[in-house]
């Protein structure tokens, strides 16, 4: 989740224009397979070509406006305020983050019921 964290974006445009591309084509490659269920193929959750339009312009208005804030504040201010701008990214990020990162929570809880 590099990818999201701005504090360690780079604050020269010229460096920041090509950062972290690769990490976006990973997670881009990951979600560009259809998803099919019992035979039916649903429709993508964003458009993977206008993500990579979007995420350069995204890139600017995160380092330029929201970089010294806290991730769990950047990410509900750019959906609130930059779904419309960044539609593509802003689904990625919603789908990304709705993920587990680890099965603590989860293992501690089940620690404890025993």
């Amino acid at each position: 989740m590099k990818i999201l964290n701005s504090q360690e974006w780079y604050k020269n445009f010229q460096d920041l224009l090509f950062f972290r591309d690769n990490e976006l084509e990973d997670l881009l490659k990951y979600y560009e397979c259809p998803n099919i269920h019992n035979n039916i193929q649903s429709s993508a959750l964003f458009d993977i070509n206008k993500c990579r339009q979007e995420w350069a312009g995204f890139k600017l208005v995160v380092s330029n406006n929201l970089s010294s804030k806290d991730i769990d504040i950047i990410l509900s201010l750019l959906i609130q305020d930059y779904n419309d701008t960044f539609p593509n990214i802003i689904k990625l990020i919603q789908l990304v983050y709705c993920i587990p990162f680890s099965s603590v929570e989860c293992e501690c809880g089940f620690s404890r019921q025993n």
